[in-house]
């Protein structure tokens, strides 16, 4: 199974010494973190000498967790070795995921803002967030993801609203649909829904665009027909983009 961010993660290790096996540590930590967690994955009498053992550090975090093992023998003076061999120089890396939401998977903007929600919002081409909550204009008295309109005589933007990762590994089939109110449309605007079932961030250029959407022509909430995403059933770890 895949690591998944903030569960443990299981190893199986085999250690042996003819001096006997004394312990087993385990080293973790966040990628590119300066500091090492440990925990003693394994304690035992002088007399064993070979262990074949499933063991757990408590947790992981994306996208990656490295980890390196250390075992020391029972001898007296007592030696160390570790696994992979140049242990905290040179750590195992872990690819970890994120947990993916099951479907199916419904978004009001009603529990705070966006990035606490999960959803994503990054531009292309300039340093800012390109969506916003809005609590005053939902559809159904509710809350929306709102992006303001471009300024006139300038190119357009490539602004991105990015879902939670979404779980399509149970489904046969997938559909997804929503209410938008388009408003300052002009003849020159585009949007389109894009997908990424790897790396989240559009900038890793993982993301495939499903289908060029439609703009209005007025504005008023207006529920966008559903689109099937069922190539994609199957997948863990699904992205959806707004563009």
């Amino acid at each position: 199974e895949r690591p998944i961010e903030g569960y443990p993660l299981s190893v199986q290790v085999q250690v042996s010494d003819e001096d006997g096996v004394s312990q087993i540590i385990g080293y973790y930590r966040e990628l590119e973190s300066g500091y090492w967690n440990q925990i003693l994955l394994w304690e035992g009498p002088e007399s064993d000498s070979l262990q074949d053992l499933e063991l757990e550090f408590p947790v992981t975090w994306a996208p990656g967790t490295e980890v390196y093992i250390k075992a020391t023998d029972a001898a007296s003076p007592s030696a160390s070795s570790f696994y992979p061999d140049r242990g905290p120089d040179e750590p195992l890396l872990v690819e970890v995921f994120p947990e993916s939401r099951p479907l199916p998977f419904t978004e009001d903007f009603e529990g705070g803002e966006l990035l606490s929600l999960n959803w994503w919002s990054p531009s292309e081409g300039r340093d800012t967030f390109a969506f916003f909550r809005n609590t005053s204009n939902g559809n159904n008295e509710g809350a929306s993801a709102y992006h303001p309109s471009g300024s006139a005589g300038i190119e357009e933007v490539q602004d991105w609203l990015i879902s939670p990762p979404l779980d399509f590994s149970n489904q046969t089939g997938v559909m997804v649909g929503w209410w938008e109110d388009v408003r300052s449309a002009t003849p020159e605007s585009s949007h389109a829904l894009w997908i990424s079932t790897d790396q989240r961030l559009p900038e890793a250029g993982t993301y495939v665009e499903v289908e060029t959407l439609d703009v209005p022509s007025e504005s008023g909430w207006r529920r966008y027909r559903y689109i099937d995403l069922s190539p994609w059933a199957g997948e863990p770890l699904v992205y959806l983009g707004w563009r």
